[in-house]
């Protein structure tokens, strides 16, 4: 499944992705954050999330915290410029199916909901959550 959180710079979005993970005492929890990916080339940046949601595949139960998703993907509303080969790996991965009796939930946290729906995320969301300061 996959949950978006989200709300103004500052509200907690983080803070809430990362407590919930916690208090659901999942076995296997991971954050992709743009921080994390500066200095990598496109194909290296896509590796690595790859890399991430492999391993979330394999543990029974496992949570994928996507953070400031619209920084992860270089989201320019200017323009409507982002990182297509890092936007279609995200999607890719989302949409995978998990193997039977594994259960994997996507968190992704943003601050621009419009900016998502223009890059066609928000179909693959099951649940939103939006944080008020």
């Amino acid at each position: 499944s996959t949950v978006l959180i989200s709300g103004k710079v500052g509200s907690g979005k983080t803070k809430l992705a990362c407590h919930a993970s916690k208090e659901s005492q999942v076995p296997f929890i991971r954050m992709i954050t743009h921080d994390q990916l500066i200095g990598l080339q496109e194909q290296a940046r896509c590796s690595y999330i790859h890399s991430i949601f492999d391993k979330a595949q394999k543990s029974f139960s496992s949570i994928v915290i996507i953070d400031n998703i619209e920084a992860i993907v270089e989201w320019n509303e200017l323009g409507c410029k982002y990182n297509n080969s890092v936007l279609q790996t995200i999607l890719t991965l989302m949409r995978k199916p998990v193997a039977l009796g594994k259960k994997l939930t996507t968190i992704i946290t943003t601050s621009d909901v419009e900016g998502l729906a223009k890059l066609g995320i928000l179909k693959y969301i099951q649940t939103t959550l939006e944080i008020s300061p």
